[in-house]
């Protein structure tokens, strides 16, 4: 039940948000617009799923293991915050303030944050699509029986949507408008912020899996 469960729920957002973009596509854009509801969410996600890394990495220094398996937790731990900073242009938005000249004429939307800087930009969905890879492998080998293939759900939307993308660079950076007017049903409408589902879905796998390392028998599985 429990692997039915992890199944239908990524299954279950991306229909929903499907629907939205079919029937209600300027909600569908208010949802995946900049600091939108989804968007959002995936700072909540990216939130907890980093506490719960560092939790993990408590767990795993009390009970005795070798340092790297809680140092890998830390990093993790590490990450998960560094997405929610660069999400939230570490604060910039919230605090109302300018990003220093140097983002704005190197960033692609001049804010305070790596992940749009002009270079780096052009290559994140290379980066999504690996990491991805990365988090389904994870998945495999977290529990080669039961649940553990079940969570692979929520990375294989992502590695689809970000695999995508990267075939089709025009249908990331086309303008919303022409492609509107292009495709006037929606349904094969595609633009960049389409990935935003696929991202959320990331965040939450991400913390489903992080909460999976840190089940009970944990001690006995890693001295194996």
């Amino acid at each position: 039940m429990r692997s039915l469960r992890l199944v239908l729920t990524p299954l279950l957002i991306l229909v929903a948000l499907a629907v939205v973009r079919q029937t209600r596509p300027l909600a569908y854009d208010r949802l995946v617009m900049e600091d939108g509801w989804v968007e959002t969410a995936q700072v909540v996600v990216y939130a907890a799923a980093g506490l719960v890394a560092l939790h993990l990495a408590v767990l795993l220094w009390r009970r005795g293991l070798p340092a790297r398996h809680g140092l890998a937790a830390l990093v993790v731990a590490g990450l998960c915050g560094l997405v929610v900073l660069e999400e939230a242009s570490w604060g910039q938005r919230w605090l109302h303030i300018d990003a220093p000249p140097w983002f704005r004429d190197h960033n692609r939307q001049a804010e305070l944050n790596l992940h749009n800087l002009n270079h780096l930009n052009q290559h994140m969905h290379l980066i999504q699509a690996l990491l991805a890879v990365t988090l389904l492998l994870a998945c495999w080998f977290s529990d080669r029986s039961g649940p553990g293939r079940a969570r692979a759900a929520y990375f294989l939307p992502a590695l689809c949507v970000f695999g995508f993308f990267l075939a089709w660079p025009e249908a990331v950076h086309g303008n919303l408008a022409d492609c509107r007017q292009a495709h006037p049903a929606r349904v094969t409408c595609v633009v960049w912020r389409d990935q935003e589902p696929a991202e959320l879905l990331m965040a939450l796998g991400v913390l489903i899996l992080l909460r999976h390392y840190r089940r009970p028998g944990l001690v006995e599985d890693l001295n194996r």
